[in-house]
């Protein structure tokens, strides 16, 4: 009993395996799986079914229902040669209606069927490289296409425009490749092994041309590090005349500089003793100006000097005159208490005489001369005044006293 070994390329195996991951609904990662591939190499049938378990399948969340949905759709792709399947509108022979069936695409062939069991085939329409497929204007939702055969046009629809530019794509595609023996997997598989040789080979090609083109760098590299180095001997002379003439400049401009800086230190010379005379002029002006102030501060303070004598003289001579007069102040004080004495006296001496003469009987002539001579007595009287009265009223009462004897 025989047994065949199966090996599968990394890029054969990646084929299948991507094919998986995207009927699983995962995300397929081609640097992963390339690194994955450079590490394994060629892949055994069991080593590849067991890295499809570990990495996609062993998942709790992929259901058993999706894996074996998913191989189904990796048989119908690699063993049946199915491009591509689903539903599709299909408008009737005998009634131009359109009607959905579940349609099956192969390189030789589109089958339609009622449900997606594949169970009731409706039909099947040969596809030759003769066939073609275009667009059609349609009206309401469903987006129209015509397949035209040499015996027949059959006209198909969608529900949406990227379902019908998918389908219109395959069933190019199914045109294209109906005229071959092999089968359509068989051939894209012999482009690809084509193609691979093809890298292959250009890959050789491009490596040997490298080779020859890094020994090609090489010898133009040494030839080149020659010419730097003679171009770095020609560029240090330059370097060093072009070193020697920027000195040259450098003292040229230094020269120039030493003149042109002489020139301004001498103009500015110029002005400082230009501005140092008139700073000169100005200070003896003031000096001049301050002078005539001294002197009239000067004749001013002599003035204010002698002006303060006379008012200290007017002050001493006010001050002595200030002393007499409160000396006459306090003399006539005492004169006018002496006097205010004197009155007060005189007028307790005068209500006591009035007493008196009340007391006596005089005549009326003489009464009334005698209250005549009293109603001519002041109240407030100087001591003349007083002594005249006191003789007055001595003489009424000598006559009195005559008239009574």
């Amino acid at each position: 009993m025989f047994f065949i070994k199966v090996v599968l390329q990394p890029s054969e195996a990646g084929i299948v395996a991507e094919q998986l991951v995207h009927c699983l609904g995962l995300r397929w990662d081609t640097a992963d799986w390339e690194a994955l591939g450079s590490s394994i190499g060629h892949f055994k049938w069991a080593a590849f079914l067991a890295v499809l378990e570990a990495k996609y399948c062993g998942d709790q969340q992929v259901h058993p229902e999706a894996l074996v949905e998913a191989v189904d759709e990796i048989y119908d792709v690699f063993i049946e040669d199915i491009i591509k399947k689903g539903y599709l509108f299909k408008r009737g022979y005998l009634l131009p209606t359109m009607r959905e069936y579940w349609c099956v695409l192969q390189p030789c062939a589109l089958t339609y069927y009622k449900s997606s069991s594949q169970k009731e085939q409706c039909g099947r329409v040969a596809i030759d490289e003769y066939c073609s497929v275009e667009a059609a204007a349609g009206e309401g939702k469903i987006q129209r296409f015509q397949l035209i055969t040499p015996d027949r046009t059959f006209e198909f629809g969608t529900q949406d425009h990227k379902s019908r530019l998918q389908w219109i794509s395959a069933l190019r595609q199914a045109a294209a490749v109906s005229g071959g023996v092999e089968g359509y997997q068989r051939r894209a598989r012999a482009i690809r092994r084509g193609a691979g040789a093809r890298r292959e080979r250009e890959v050789r090609e491009t490596r040997a041309r490298l080779q020859h083109e890094v020994k090609a760098r090489l010898a133009a590299e040494a030839q080149a590090q020659e010419l730097v180095e003679l171009a770095q001997q020609d560029n240090k002379k330059l370097e060093e005349l072009k070193s020697a003439q920027v000195e040259l400049e450098k003292l040229l401009q230094e020269e120039t500089q030493a003149k042109r800086d002489e020139e301004i230190v001498r103009a500015l010379q110029a002005r400082v003793l230009a501005e140092e005379w008139e700073r000169r002029e100005e200070l003896e002006r003031l000096q001049e100006e301050q002078n005539k102030m001294l002197e009239e501060e000067r004749l001013k303070r002599q003035q204010f000097e002698k002006l303060q004598a006379e008012k200290e003289t007017q002050f001493k001579e006010a001050e002595k005159r200030l002393k007499e007069l409160e000396e006459e102040k306090r003399r006539l004080d005492a004169e006018l208490k002496a006097a205010q004495d004197k009155i007060s006296k005189t007028e307790y001496t005068a209500q006591a005489l009035q007493v008196q003469l009340r007391d006596i009987n005089p005549v009326l002539r003489n009464g009334e001369r005698a209250r005549r001579a009293l109603s001519f007595v002041p109240t407030t009287k100087s001591s003349s005044d007083t002594l005249i009265d006191v003789r007055a009223i001595r003489h009424l009462k000598i006559l009195d006293d005559e008239e009574k004897l």
